[in-house]
């Protein structure tokens, strides 16, 4: 509690000047290396873009069919009869993508992937088959923007 002869009540302290206030965020976003004209892509796995970046990806792809071929009949001796029948497929593959960016339009990418296909059930492993692929491929991407609104890619690869 003040004196009744301590004088004025101090005033409160004026504000920080706007020299140390924090400054507010930019409203920009940063700036993505698959934009162009605006517009930002997304990654496709069936289309490769033209765009210098640097990304890892894994895909996954899981397949069931059928196939028409004949019927195989077992026995002593197996024989093969020639009316035709449905038979079962079943496919798995997986595939990895590590895309790197050297410079402003140029990356590389190195691609690894592996699959197996089987036939399904009685005698469609000799009517479809079965496989195994194991596959590596490596590309080098470039690309130059031809005005505002356009970009001219380029690509060279190899299995």
């Amino acid at each position: 509690m003040a004196s009744p002869d301590a004088g004025p009540a101090a005033e409160p302290s004026p504000p920080l000047p706007a020299a140390n206030a924090v400054p507010e965020a930019a409203d920009e976003t940063p700036s993505s290396h698959r934009e162009l004209a605006g517009h930002r892509f997304l990654p496709s796995h069936t289309v490769p873009d033209p765009f210098s970046v640097t990304s890892f990806a894994s895909y996954l792809g899981l397949i069931s069919g059928e196939a028409l071929g004949p019927s195989f009949v077992w026995g002593l001796p197996p024989t093969i009869e020639q009316n035709s029948k449905w038979c079962g497929s079943l496919g798995l593959s997986q595939q990895f993508d590590l895309r790197v960016r050297i410079l402003e339009y140029l990356s590389d990418r190195i691609g690894f992937s592996t699959g197996a296909f089987q036939g399904l059930g009685d005698g469609s492993a000799l009517v479809v088959g079965s496989t195994i692929r194991v596959a590596a491929d490596a590309d080098v991407m470039g690309s130059l923007p031809v005005g505002k609104h356009l970009r001219f890619g380029l690509s060279f690869g190899a299995a």
